[in-house]
């Protein structure tokens, strides 16, 4: 269970963080985790984004709104990043557990980050070695183990079509070149369902309308949406996809 936005091209990165840190204060919107209680998400944050054409990434055991290291990277100057919320559902509270995961693999690479929960166990290859002990960490190895780089949509696809018991596999997973987003979950469509917005500057996709973004037009992706998103690209340029949810 977290929060987690991605923004690529131009956009106000400080007015993002602060974002990120209203969802996980629970200061947004209304979903079926707050209706009758505080639901913050306040165990780890991590980020990822592009400076000089690399990728680099932080993440914290502590909760964002509450760690001076967030405000220091809300300075930075980029035009892709991804940031995350955790709030534990399977693991402890450390920093091996926040995301995002990330391993240099196949001449690449690759990030991670996850929303929701799984309750099967996942297959990966050996060569893949858990520094943590949740499920996302699990999922991202499997997909990594399945994962063909040179047909990313299809065997995307085949990989979330065989995972059935979770509550949510919404999934930002990419490398040096794309991002794969996925919309996928069971329950609780109100807090799952992921929403974004694009004009001719910006793509901002997120767990929730952004506070201080709601003067842009926003949809909610339907269960199953799959986009593909350049990492590096000053035009705002994006594929779309439906995945099968049956």
């Amino acid at each position: 269970m977290c929060r987690m936005l991605l923004a690529a091209g131009k956009f106000d990165t400080p007015l993002l963080f602060k974002g990120l840190k209203r969802m996980a204060l629970d200061e947004n919107e209304r979903h079926e985790e707050n209706e009758k209680e505080l639901c913050q998400h306040g165990d780890g944050w991590g980020i990822i984004f592009l400076h000089h054409n690399t990728l680099q990434s932080f993440k914290s055991a502590k909760p964002c709104y509450d760690d001076p290291q967030f405000e220091a990277f809300a300075k930075i100057s980029t035009q892709f990043l991804v940031l995350h919320a955790r709030r534990a559902s399977k693991g402890s509270i450390s920093e091996q557990n926040s995301h995002p995961f990330s391993t240099n693999y196949k001449n690449d690479h690759y990030f991670f980050f996850h929303n929701g929960t799984i309750y099967e166990e996942l297959s990966f290859s050996p060569q893949f070695i858990r520094g943590g002990t949740t499920d996302s960490e699990m999922f991202f190895y499997h997909i990594l183990t399945h994962f063909q780089p040179e047909k990313p949509i299809d065997s995307f696809s085949a990989i979330f079509k065989n995972i059935t018991k979770f509550s949510a596999i919404n999934s930002i997973f990419g490398n040096s070149q794309y991002a794969l987003v996925v919309n996928r979950f069971q329950i609780n469509p109100n807090y799952y369902a992921m929403k974004s917005s694009s004009d001719e500057n910006s793509l901002i996709v997120s767990s929730e309308v952004l506070p201080g973004f709601e003067f842009r037009n926003w949809e909610k992706l339907s269960n199953g949406t799959l986009l593909k998103i350049p990492v590096n690209n000053s035009k705002i340029q994006f594929e779309k996809y439906q995945l099968s949810v049956n």
